[in-house]
């Protein structure tokens, strides 16, 4: 009897034999359909590429005859991109996400169809491409799905923008401008601009650096922020990278807000009123108001060595009120109010005087003897190195006044960490109430306290377990003259 399961004979082939057959052939199958796919997307890369590249030649031919005032386009009638034509809006969001677009440029787009690519003479190109002749842009109307990727451009394939062309200016020959503006205090934006290049180039790069740093820093824009004032150096470097000039082009840069000082006046010249504030305000009142100075006040620009250097000095003794306007934030004050020996009131200065960059305060209040309030209690020291002369009252006093009657300064919380110099500090302050602690390594101290507190008041020298030492000496040298005494200790 013959076996059930065996159903071949000899002339066939069994069961198993044939299904294996049949995977086999079903396998072959697929591989040649994912290999027919591949080789179909391949072929839709490799002609989108080509495409992209032809169009991109005749926009750079364009460019160069629209810069000598012959506008291709717009002599053939070709339409421009419509904000109603969503495919082109999709198109242009796509490219501006592969390399950024102003959305304000859209508007500067054509539309190069079937019709317009006849008018123009354009060949081997079957797609719908959307260009800009004034960047030299070119976008795919319909882009490329590949890889499971969405492109619009050739920059995300990586490939060469600017197809080939000849730099009509290889050898560097251009120029620029450059400019600063303090966008806030300790913070300015520098700019490039009106740059005279007769080459192709859209993407400009900036390379800067101060001129005593060594590191160059980049920007992809025109413009950029530092936060130092000094000279910079400058280059620009265009998209392929090349650095475009030979020169290096120095700019001073200051970080610093400006400060306007001026004087309200009247027809006599008396009682007059000092102002301080970040803007040249416009007087509202009948009052005159005359501009002293203007512009950033920073430590480099020499602060008042004689007080003959101050722009108010010719007005000293008819200076009653002075006011900040708003705040301001200096580097130095150093004989700000030196000899307003008339000086009586000075409004919004805790409000609106920022202290935190200053380094010297020499002669700030130096023969201000009229002065019967002062609130100095706001005031950011930690910068300050020099105090000399700040409060006291000498016998040049344009007064005649041989001692201030000021009777309190709260000096508690001043921070005296890098104080080298208090040389005069409180000298002839002979009523004053005041209490300091002294932190820094004062290297000169010479009639600090002289005749200060000798007929009422007192004043109070605390110091660190550093400085101990250095507040011993100044009592030592000003205890025969009034009511000085050593505080405590503080950590």
């Amino acid at each position: 009897m013959k076996n059930r399961l065996d159903v071949r004979d000899n002339s066939g082939i069994t069961l198993i034999a044939l299904i294996t057959t049949i995977i086999i052939l079903l396998i072959l199958a697929g591989v040649a359909t994912y290999s027919g796919i591949k080789a179909i997307e391949s072929t839709k890369y490799t002609k989108f590429v080509a495409e992209l590249k032809i169009m991109q030649t005749y926009v750079n031919d364009w460019y160069e005859k629209n810069k000598d005032g012959k506008n291709v386009l717009e002599d053939n009638n070709i339409d421009k991109v419509s904000f109603s034509d969503e495919q082109a809006m999709t198109a242009l969001d796509g490219a501006s996400q592969e390399k950024e677009i102003d959305s304000a440029q859209y508007a500067d787009y054509y539309v190069i169809d079937d019709e317009a690519k006849e008018k123009l003479g354009v060949e081997g190109v079957s797609q719908t491409v959307l260009v800009n002749i004034n960047t030299r842009r070119v976008v795919s109307y319909l882009g490329l799905n590949y890889q499971n990727n969405q492109y619009w451009t050739l920059e995300k394939l990586n490939e060469f923008y600017n197809v080939e062309y000849t730099n009509k200016n290889a050898s560097g020959d251009m120029d620029f401008s450059i400019k600063s503006e303090v966008v806030k205090q300790g913070q300015a934006k520098v700019t490039v601009y009106d740059i005279q290049y007769d080459g192709y180039n859209e993407n400009w790069q900036v390379k800067y650096r101060k001129n005593d740093d060594s590191n160059w820093k980049t920007s992809d824009k025109l413009d950029f922020l530092v936060n130092e004032s000094g000279i910079y150096d400058i280059q620009l470097i265009n998209e392929v990278g090349n650095i475009i000039g030979t020169q290096t082009k120095p700019v001073t840069v200051t970080t610093i807000m400006p400060i306007y000082v001026g004087l309200y006046t009247n027809g006599d010249n008396s009682d007059l009123e000092l102002v301080f504030s970040s803007t040249e305000r416009i007087d509202t009142s009948n009052r005159t108001r005359q501009t002293l100075y203007a512009g950033p006040w920073e430590i480099s620009q020499n602060p008042f060595e004689n007080n003959e250097d101050k722009p108010w000095n010719d007005y000293n003794t008819q200076i009653t009120v002075a006011t900040f306007e708003d705040k301001i934030q200096p580097q130095y004050t150093a004989r700000w109010f030196a000899h307003c020996s008339n000086l009586e009131t000075i409004n919004n200065m805790k409000e609106n005087l920022d202290t935190r960059n200053v380094t010297t305060m020499r002669g700030m209040f130096h023969n201000c003897s009229g002065l019967t309030e002062l609130d100095v209690s706001g005031f950011d020291t930690k910068n300050v190195t020099d105090m000399s002369y700040m409060f006291n009252i000498s016998t040049d006093d344009p007064s005649g006044r041989k001692w201030s009657t000021l009777p309190y300064l709260d000096l508690t919380n001043w921070d005296t960490s890098k104080v080298e110099n208090m040389d005069f500090f409180l000298e002839s302050m002979r009523y004053v109430n005041a209490e300091i602690t002294i932190r820094g390594n004062v290297t000169t101290y010479q009639e600090m306290l002289g005749d200060c507190a000798y007929l009422g008041g007192g004043v109070v020298l605390n110091y660190t377990s550093a400085t101990e030492s250095i507040v011993d000496g100044m009592l030592e040298t000003n205890l025969a003259n009034g009511n000085i005494t050593k505080g405590r200790l503080v950590e």
